[in-house]
Formats: C-alpha cells, sequence, structure tokens
C-alpha cells in the first residue's frame, strides 16, 4: 500500500508537470507568433542569434544546481532530517550566486565583443546587456526548484513555471504599447526588457514561497551534516560541464 501510495503521488506530480509544460509551450506557440509579427523577419533573425549568446550564458549560470537540489534534498527528505535539507539549499543557493554573478558579471563584460564581432551587429550589444541581469535570478529560481520537485510541490512549480510566462507575456505587450521601436534591434531591446523584469518577479515570488515552505515543513532540529558541500559538487559539476560542451558547440 505505501508503494502504491508512492506510485500515486507520482503519476499525478509527473501529469501535472506533463500538462503544465504543454500549456507553456501552447502559449509561447502564440506569444512567439505575435513576436514575429512585431520583430519581423529581419528582428526575428537578430532576436535568435542574441538568445544563442544568452543560451551559454545560461548554462553558466545554471550549471546542474537543480539536478544537485532535487537529488541531495530528496535523500535528506529519505533520511528524515530537516537540517540535511537546510543545509542542501543553503549551499545550492549559494552555488547558484556563485554562479549566477559571475554569469552575469561575464555577460555584461562579453556582451560588446560578443554584439560586435561574433552576432556582427552593434545594436545587439544593448539587449545582451539587458539579459545579463536576469541571469543571477534563473540561477536562484532553478535551485529553488529543485527543492519544490524534491519535496513533492509540484503544483507551486508548476504555478511559478505558468507565472513566469504569463509576466513575460504581459510585459512584452505593455512595454511595446508604451514604446515603439524604430528598429529592430530597439524591438529586441523591448523582448529583451520582459524577460528580464520576469525572471525577477518569478525569483521574488519563489523565494517567498519557498522560505514559507522549508519553515513550515521543515523546521531546524539542531543537527550539522559534513560532506555536504561535497556532494552538491560532485553532482552539479559534471553535470555543468558536459552542458557547456553541448551549449558551446550549439
Amino acid at each position: 500500500n505505501k508503494i502504491g501510495k508512492k506510485g500515486m503521488i507520482f503519476l499525478r506530480g509527473a501529469a501535472l508537470l506533463t500538462l503544465c509544460s504543454l500549456l507553456i509551450r501552447t502559449v509561447g506557440v502564440g506569444f512567439n507568433v505575435y513576436i514575429t509579427g512585431v520583430l519581423g523577419a529581419g528582428g526575428v533573425g537578430l532576436f535568435s542569434l542574441i538568445t544563442s549568446a544568452y543560451g551559454f550564458f545560461t548554462t553558466f549560470a545554471l550549471s546542474g544546481v537543480n539536478l544537485a537540489a532535487s537529488k541531495l534534498c530528496a535523500e535528506g527528505i529519505g533520511h528524515e532530517c530537516a537540517d540535511e535539507v537546510r543545509g542542501v539549499m543553503k549551499r545550492c543557493l549559494l552555488y547558484s550566486l556563485c554562479f549566477g554573478g559571475c554569469a552575469t558579471l561575464l555577460m555584461l563584460a562579453l556582451s560588446y565583443p560578443i554584439g560586435t564581432y561574433l552576432i556582427a551587429d552593434p545594436g545587439s550589444v544593448r539587449s545582451l546587456r539587458v539579459l545579463a541581469p536576469s541571469l543571477l535570478p534563473l540561477s536562484l529560481s532553478s535551485g529553488i526548484y529543485g527543492y519544490l520537485h524534491a519535496v513533492r510541490r509540484v503544483g507551486k512549480s508548476a504555478l511559478l513555471q505558468i507565472g513566469e510566462q504569463l509576466a513575460r507575456i504581459m510585459l512584452t505587450v505593455f512595454l511595446f504599447r508604451i514604446a515603439v521601436p524604430s528598429d529592430a534591434a530597439g524591438a529586441c531591446v523591448i523582448v529583451s526588457l520582459g524577460i528580464t523584469v520576469s525572471e525577477l518577479i518569478t525569483f521574488s515570488v519563489g523565494i517567498i514561497i519557498f522560505r514559507r515552505d522549508i519553515n513550515r515543513h521543515l523546521p531546524p532540529c539542531g543537527g550539522s551534516h559534513s560532506g555536504l558541500t561535497r556532494r552538491v559538487l560532485s553532482i552539479s559539476l559534471p553535470m555543468a560541464l558536459s552542458s557547456y560542451m553541448r551549449s558551446g558547440l550549439l
């Protein structure tokens, strides 16, 4: 009965995540149609190059933290040790702070040579600089998503993802209504600003949900656990290296 109950919880969680993913993709297709109409063919081509460069820095910012948080938090719950889960999340968020912060600084520093020489459009530099501040909240949110999946708060994770998509759409549409860009580069800046602000909003809501959840369900009990930093790094760094290679080749 216990195994059957866990199986049902797993199936409900998987079904909810699947429905959430389908909903996000469906809404995303409609939003892409809108963006294509606003940017035009040239703007869409330019923005795809910008997001390709942004994608590499995103990979660096995440660096496998989601998997480490999810796996180690699940193990801590299996050990029925709240302090182990708290210790894991503390290290994962510090890890995200380090890699997300470094990714932000690198993207800001390299935005000019990337936009000028790799993308070959100086107008893309502004978009890259606008996107750079989204990397830190994106990395921190990834660790929070890992925690929510581990503790079976799939509904909260799904709501955060849907909320992020809706916030991005509404912000972008609003910005296009109040500002009329004169060229494709200006339109790309508006779309980039929508992405950055939506990531900041999602992280702000996510950290509130995380703090309330961990204080309610996993109160500290005064224990200490050694080796958590090593365990986090042993999972996240190999995953990060393989992701860097795939993203770099792309």
